[in-house]
């Protein structure tokens, strides 16, 4: 069964798992030659990472949004 398109959870769920996911995969691709809690201090005090992973994970979002709204018709 196919969930409605407007349903609060799915949509809260979606929307927070999307950056995480994001966020762990450019880890895993570009940074791994660092600790995890290393590469979060690093993406939290500088600008430049900030910037430009916080995009890329936001771009997870957007494709896991575009699968649903495929998915859903």
């Amino acid at each position: 069964m196919i969930p409605t398109k407007d349903n609060l959870k799915l949509g809260l769920v979606l929307g927070l798992t999307g950056p995480i996911i994001g966020l762990v995969a450019i880890y895993f691709l570009k940074f791994s030659s660092f600790t995890f809690i290393e590469f979060l201090d690093n993406f939290i005090h500088e600008n430049r990472l900030i910037t430009s992973i916080g995009s890329l994970s936001l771009l997870a979002n957007a494709v896991l949004f575009t699968i649903y709204e495929y998915a859903s018709g």
